[in-house]
């Protein structure tokens, strides 16, 4: 069974292939019934038509392994998201200049959920 995650948001809405930063972030969403802290990381993934990049899951970092770093309502509407983190590099590898969908998937408990969002890449 799939679901659509309806808010996964991508930060920055623009992303730059020459840029030295070092994380991508994105921000799940679930639909009602489910529970971003039960999202088991190690199947996050940020995908393109051509290849696919693993959130990052060491729990040496703050954002994998705080609750307080990672589940926060970061759009500020009363619903808590789940923020994952991507090593720049690598979403840069996998990313053409342009307009272009990018898609979180991975799973919570046997659910397997997916979400995609428009970039624009320089």
């Amino acid at each position: 069974m799939s679901i659509m995650y309806d808010a996964t948001e991508s930060e920055p809405d623009t992303v730059k292939l020459n840029s030295k930063a070092k994380w991508a972030t994105a921000y799940i969403e679930s639909p009602e019934g489910y529970d971003v802290a039960d999202i088991e990381l190690d199947t996050v993934v940020l995908k393109t038509d051509n290849a696919e990049v693993p959130a990052e899951t060491d729990p040496k970092y703050n954002f994998v392994s705080d609750p307080s770093h990672h589940l926060i309502d970061h759009d500020e509407d009363g619903i808590i998201e789940r923020k994952v983190k991507f090593h720049t590099a690598e979403v840069q590898s996998i990313l053409e200049e342009g307009e272009q969908t990018i898609t979180i998937a991975g799973q919570v408990a046997d659910v397997k959920f997916e979400g995609s969002n428009t970039i624009k890449v320089i």
